[in-house]
């Protein structure tokens, strides 16, 4: 189906975009304002009460266009006069220091690393607020942060019994 290395859809393709081009063309110019021209349009308001089921029928299609048009406008302007809801502030960071290249934090550490003397220890605080120089163990940094946060954390207790 080609010819010198053109094919036919193409061909087929601008012949039907000009002929939708030519329909658009011909409704424009010739049917919408014959459409326009015949409506029963009454000289006074009050001649729309006399109107009768067919005339009203042939006036649905351009009412239910101009109710559209006006509702998309009053649409546009309230919308662009309204104040749009502030977008939702993205929280900050929890953790300001510690290892902020991994993407999850997890730390281990064996009852030897802890440092302490487990036996002799009644209770174990471990850091909540992110901010202790010895995390994961509290050294009483919460105390500092929630003066200056308004915040309300403190350290995780872990007591013998």
């Amino acid at each position: 189906f080609g010819v010198r290395g053109c094919t036919l859809a193409p061909l087929l393709l601008a012949k039907l975009k000009f002929a939708a081009m030519e329909d658009v063309k011909v409704a424009i110019t010739k049917t919408l304002p014959l459409y326009l021209k015949n409506l029963p349009i009454p000289g006074e308001v009050a001649g729309f009460a006399e109107l009768s089921k067919d005339q009203w029928m042939q006036l649905a299609p351009l009412l239910v266009v101009v109710v559209l048009f006006f509702v998309n406008i009053v649409l546009l302007f309230t919308s662009a006069l309204s104040p749009s809801a502030p977008a939702k502030p993205k929280m900050p960071r929890v953790n300001s220091a510690i290892k902020l290249n991994d993407p999850k934090l997890v730390d281990s550490k064996t009852v030897s690393e802890l440092g302490e003397d487990l036996q002799d220890v009644e209770t174990l605080a471990f850091c909540r607020c992110w901010k202790s120089s010895k995390f994961p163990m509290c050294d009483g940094a919460h105390n500092k942060h929630n003066k200056e946060t308004g915040d309300n954390v403190g350290p995780l207790l872990v007591k013998k019994s």
